[in-house]
C-alpha cells in the first residue's frame, strides 16, 4: 500500500462524535479502556503533547495548571470537533528551522534523511515523510514504526516527529473510515495500515527529560 497525504499540507478537520459533556474535578472524564474509540484514544494523546508545550512555556519543567486546562481544552475541542490541526505547513517550516539538528535526538550532526513512515510500509518520498537524522537513529530506527522504536528505546517519542505523525495517522484513518472503531478492534500494524495505533502513548512525559527537545 502507498501511503500519501492526498490533500497536501491541508488542515485535517474532525467531526464531532463523542459526549464530552462530563468533566470531573477539572480532568476529562475518559471511558474505560475498552469502549475507547481510536478517536478518543489519539485526541488524549494530541491534547498531552499540546500540555507538554503549554507547560514548558509557563512553568519550565513542571506541568502547569495552564498546561492541564490547554489539555482539556484540545481534548475536548478533538471529540467535539471543533478543534483543527495545524497544517503540516508547520511542520514542515519547524523542520527547516532545525534543519542541523536530527529530528529524534536533536544532536547536531544530522546528515542523513529518513522516512518517518518506513518505505516499506508504503512511505513516500514527499516531503511531510521526510526528516533529518543523525546516521545512529537512522540505523536503529531502520524500517520500524516510529512509535513502535521510541517505545522499544524506553523514550517518550519525540514531540516534533510525534505532532507529524499524528497529524498524518488521523488523516489515513479518517480517509478509511475507522475513527469510530473501538480501540480494542483497531488495526494492526500491516502492510495495509502503516500506524501503530496500540502504541500511542497515554501517558504525559517527564518534562525534565525532554528539555533539551522543547529548547532546540
Amino acid at each position: 500500500m502507498r501511503f500519501a497525504f492526498s490533500e497536501g499540507f491541508a488542515e485535517p478537520r474532525f467531526e464531532g462524535r463523542v459526549d464530552v459533556s462530563v468533566i470531573v474535578g477539572g480532568m476529562p472524564k475518559r471511558p474505560p479502556v475498552e469502549e475507547r474509540t481510536v478517536l478518543e484514544q489519539f485526541a488524549w494523546t494530541y491534547a498531552t503533547m499540546t500540555m507538554v508545550y503549554a507547560s514548558r512555556r509557563h512553568g519550565g519543567d513542571a506541568y502547569t495548571q495552564t498546561g492541564f486546562i490547554v489539555r482539556n481544552k484540545n481534548y475536548h475541542g478533538i471529540l467535539r470537533g471543533t478543534l483543527n490541526l495545524g497544517a503540516l505547513l508547520v511542520d514542515e517550516r519547524s523542520k527547516h528551522r532545525h534543519i542541523d539538528r536530527c529530528s529524534y535526538c536533536f544532536a547536531g550532526d544530522a546528515h542523513t534523511i529518513d522516512h518517518l513512515i518506513p518505505q516499506l510500509r508504503g512511505g513516500t518520498h514527499d516531503a511531510y515523510n521526510i526528516l533529518v537524522s543523525c546516521r545512529s537513529c537512522n540505523s536503529s530506527k531502520g524500517a520500524r514504526d516510529f512509535l513502535i522504536w521510541s517505545t522499544a528505546r524506553d523514550h517518550y517519542p519525540p514531540i516534533r516527529p510525534l505532532r507529524r505523525y499524528l497529524k498524518l495517522m488521523y488523516h489515513c484513518c479518517n480517509e478509511l473510515g475507522i475513527l469510530d472503531v473501538p480501540l480494542v478492534e483497531a488495526p494492526e500494524l500491516s502492510d495495509d495500515f502503516p500506524f501503530s495505533i496500540a502504541s500511542l502513548p497515554d501517558h504525559e512525559p517527564d518534562l525534565k527529560k525532554i528539555v533539551r527537545e522543547l529548547d532546540a
